[in-house]
């Protein structure tokens, strides 16, 4: 406990390093959304309109949609998708507690959960043992699969299972989409993730205060859907964009990191007496 006018010295030089640090740090977040938007906005373009910026363009007859290439077709998800299942599916929620017991310690099967997802499974997992694993056998993953988010601020967002070296199930508040003959599992990710269908599934989220969706909310949003060679050559042109986009997001974040921990460290220097505010 320093002396009184001593506290005032040392609060107000933190005031004032601390302000030019979070100035700092709100530009790079800012930076941060921009990237995401513009990463959006390529798929956007790439899903909606191709590749081919001299292609014969028709209605889709969709007001919201415009004109998209001649050779592709509009419809909604149901017609896309060969299996759509949830957690639940497996039985009723008696039955899943009954027969399910989650681990925070590795044990047969990771249970994917969306912050795991957000977070390329680097944090700490949650696992389940081979009884409960056979149990939940109606949304075991094996990667490659489309995850959507149906419940909370997320709800709507589509993420990619990856493939991992061990078994792996389903959690709850999410949807496993497996796409039929029509359309790539990859293709069904990008689209998910352009404006066209984040706009339609944040409407039918947020319409009650506890945002939300049920399977018919993810079967009738409308898609844009490209011969299945022309969903190749995109979903190759996306993977290299955005992992370029991707890797600068990454950099920010790492900024950001490190200004949090400056920012901590020269506190902790401060107010502990490791350092004396400068003579002005």
């Amino acid at each position: 406990m320093p002396p009184y006018t001593e506290q005032c010295k040392i609060a107000n030089y933190l005031d004032q390093k601390c302000s030019e640090i979070d100035a700092i740090t709100k530009d790079i977040q800012s930076q941060i959304e921009t990237l995401e938007q513009y990463k959006r906005s390529v798929i956007t373009e790439a899903v909606t309109k191709g590749l081919d910026p001299d292609v014969e363009m028709k209605d889709s007859g969709i007001e919201w949609i415009g004109k998209i290439p001649k050779n592709w077709k509009t419809a909604k998800l149901k017609y896309a998708i060969g299996m759509l299942t949830d957690y639940t599916a497996n039985g009723s929620f008696a039955d899943l507690a009954k027969n399910v017991e989650y681990h925070d310690f590795e044990d047969h099967a990771r249970l994917i959960r969306l912050t795991d997802l957000r977070e390329n499974l680097n944090n700490p997992g949650v696992y389940v043992n081979n009884e409960a694993y056979n149990y939940l056998s109606k949304s075991k993953l094996f990667g490659g699969e489309v995850l959507v988010a149906n419940v909370g601020a997320y709800a709507g967002l589509f993420c990619e299972m990856p493939v991992i070296d061990r078994p792996a199930t389903l959690g709850p508040n999410m949807f496993l989409i497996r796409a039929n003959s029509n359309i790539t599992n990859h293709f069904l990710f990008y689209i998910g993730n352009s404006f066209i269908v984040c706009e339609q599934l944040s409407q039918k989220a947020f319409s009650a205060a506890q945002p939300k969706l049920n399977k018919t909310d993810v079967k009738t949003i409308h898609l844009i859907i490209p011969p299945k060679e022309e969903q190749q050559i995109i979903t190759t042109f996306l993977d290299n964009k955005c992992s370029e986009v991707d890797i600068l997001i990454k950099d920010k974040q790492q900024q950001l990191s490190t200004l949090s921990d400056y920012k901590k460290s020269l506190i902790y220097e401060y107010v502990t007496g490791k350092k004396e505010v400068p003579a002005e």
